[in-house]
């Protein structure tokens, strides 16, 4: 064989090889079946199409394959209830259907609403005046009670238990997901200057009579009736914040031990009997520590709590874990959360959807599988006594 026929063929097979290697998880993916799970999501906050926060559960729906009773997969513009900014009159509101016994999940994803606002030159600059659409109601909560008695797992996350929710509702929703609410939000912020709502910076002048001057990396605590909490480079580590699992919760949920959270977030503890899955740690100088002793917050509390019961149990996810401003690419590729979660570094902000929720999801959806297997094999069961 002639030296270039040689490097000709082989040049071919190793490109040959090259696109069998790329395109086999492609091929993995469309040859495993689809997985029934029927998921109802909850989302009262779409001010615009861009659908960010259910964009990283649906994005992770579409990956694992899962599809609702009927066989269709999820869509960002149309699997949920809540606001639906591209529509138009009563049609704009999607109302929780009259009941949601049969459902395997209900992931309620954000009710802080729909608000209309007078924008100023800076898009972070609106005043709130009027809510349009947003809060759970009592008529929810009933209806989301009634499928969790029948075995439904039930996930929530920040905002829910705050207003527009009204306090009796809240303290419902409390009640079943074991969590108790302490008051405090807050956020990280990459620049204190330009990021932080207008709102906020108008508290802290009522609070302080001093104007806003801060700037570079904080965090910003608010609490609901209006005090406001801000640390800032002088009072935070180089890590600023982090989610933290133990060793048996992280091998249990297969999850990294921690990583960067920069996320809204919300100051819990949990109820009697249920347990705290992982922690948020604000990594504080001896001046943050001081601040948030004053107010009475802690420098470390619940990210995760998990109430176990006899008929269902459920999540309370206390920060936005769902929320992607824009959709991770390769949907029908298997593996591609794990392949992009190995290179993503531990500091980097988006290490926490990679490492930490999507494998703590898919997790949990595993579970709520076995259970449908269990729940099957029990009514056949039951059903062949009954003939007997």
């Amino acid at each position: 064989m002639r030296p270039r026929e040689w490097k000709f063929k082989a040049g071919l097979a190793i490109l040959v090889g090259a696109l069998l290697l790329l395109t086999f998880p492609w091929i993995q993916w469309r040859a495993a079946p689809s997985r029934v799970i029927d998921v109802v999501i909850v989302d009262k906050t779409v001010p615009d199409i861009s659908y960010r926060e259910h964009k990283g559960l649906i994005w992770l729906l579409n990956q694992q394959k899962i599809v609702d009773q009927s066989g269709a997969g999820y869509q960002y513009d149309k699997s949920y209830y809540g606001y639906h900014p591209h529509k138009t009159g009563d049609e704009r509101m999607r109302r929780l259907p009259a009941t949601l016994r049969g459902a395997d999940l209900i992931y309620l994803a954000d009710s802080y609403g729909i608000y209309n606002s007078v924008h100023s030159k800076e898009e972070r600059e609106e005043q709130i005046e009027e809510l349009v659409y947003g809060g759970m109601n009592l008529t929810d909560v009933q209806k989301i009670q009634a499928a969790a008695m029948t075995g439904t797992t039930i996930i929530a996350e920040h905002s829910i238990l705050a207003a527009p929710t009204a306090q009796s509702v809240s303290r419902q929703l409390q009640k079943m997901l074991g969590v108790e609410w302490k008051g405090w939000a807050g956020k990280y912020y990459e620049n204190l200057s330009t990021e932080v709502p207008l709102h906020i910076m108008e508290k802290y002048t009522e609070q302080t009579g001093k104007e806003w001057s801060y700037s570079g990396i904080g965090i910003v605590l608010i609490h609901h009736e209006g005090e406001v909490i801000v640390l800032d480079r002088q009072d935070l580590r180089e890590s600023g914040m982090s989610i933290s699992f133990s060793k048996e919760n992280s091998d249990k949920y297969n999850v990294e031990r921690s990583a960067r959270y920069n996320q809204w977030f919300e100051v819990v503890a949990p109820k009697s009997g249920a347990e705290t899955v992982a922690n948020y740690k604000l990594e504080l100088t001896s001046s943050g520590s001081a601040k948030l002793r004053r107010a009475g917050v802690p420098a470390q509390f619940p990210a995760i709590i998990q109430y176990e019961q006899k008929s269902h149990q459920s999540y309370y996810f206390a920060g936005d874990f769902a929320e992607r401003t824009v959709s991770p690419l390769m949907v029908q590729y298997k593996g591609w959360d794990k392949f992009v979660g190995s290179f993503i570094p531990d500091s980097s902000p988006n290490a926490f959807y990679w490492n930490i929720y999507i494998p703590m999801m898919k997790t949990i959806l595993s579970y709520i599988e076995s259970r449908q297997v269990y729940i099957y094999e029990s009514d056949e069961e039951e059903s062949i006594q009954k003939r007997v």
